[in-house]
């Protein structure tokens, strides 16, 4: 709660050259764990319910403008949860755990562990329209089987890479036949399982490639596999482009 014998709660900005404190102080209530900058403003997303005196849940945008709003909440609150299955017993808490911004401005992907944003359904991972932070209709990465952690996009490719503690994405049944990861190569393709439900699996250990644009899983991209419990990513980037080959 403190830098250089300042108050700061979990959040603070030094200056890039000289490393002194800033006046930036958005005083977030509960953990940030990821930050992302675009122009004027920069996303955070972690567990906080409150930026300021402003009521922000895991998610909110911050004024980087010299001026009185200096590190004020701005206008940006998308709606997080994780509501779960109607069979779940035991529902872990939402959390945003990475977030990255598009090159261009105009979506930011969010990764961690949540069912609904604004109560369109999206499973860990989505892409929300700038600046309104409305669901990206076109982009849905259906099912990670775990938290996404970190989030690389690599804009000449339009590849969004990810890391987490997931096994598999998982594509279900109405979506056969409606996009390129649950068509005719489920079930043939390395990597991929047509279970009797009609979801089709991608097997994706901690990590995996999706189209920048859809969400659709990048069939030829299949990683490292991890034989353990690990985690890629805590809600910053893991790798660079040239990893990702």
């Amino acid at each position: 709660d403190k830098v250089m014998n300042e108050t700061r709660n979990n959040l603070a900005a030094v200056d890039a050259a000289s490393g002194a404190l800033t006046p930036w102080d958005p005083n977030a209530t509960g953990a940030v764990s990821s930050l992302t900058a675009s122009g004027s403003l920069v996303y955070a997303g972690g567990t906080f319910s409150n930026l300021g005196a402003t009521p922000r849940t895991l998610l909110g945008a911050l004024d980087l403008t010299d001026g009185p709003g200096f590190g004020s909440a701005l206008p940006f609150a998308p709606g997080v949860e994780n509501v779960g299955r109607e069979e779940s017993t035991d529902v872990e808490p939402a959390v945003i755990q990475a977030v990255q911004v598009s090159p261009d401005g105009s979506r930011l992907y969010i990764g961690g562990k949540f069912d609904r944003i604004n109560g369109v359904e999206r499973t860990n991972f989505a892409a929300l329209l700038l600046p309104g932070g409305e669901v990206d209709p076109n982009f849905d990465a259906a099912e990670p089987q775990g938290a996404i952690r970190s989030i690389y996009l690599d804009a000449p490719s339009n590849t969004v890479y990810v890391g987490g503690d997931f096994d598999s994405i998982q594509i279900p049944s109405g979506f056969k036949g409606k996009r390129a990861d649950h068509d005719s190569d489920c079930g043939q393709a390395k990597g991929s399982s047509l279970l009797p439900n009609g979801r089709c699996v991608w097997e994706r250990s901690k990590i995996a490639a999706l189209d920048g644009g859809t969400g659709v899983v990048d069939k030829t991209f299949m990683g490292p596999k991890s034989t353990g419990a690990g985690l890629i990513g805590n809600g910053r980037k893991a790798w660079t482009s040239d990893d990702c080959g």
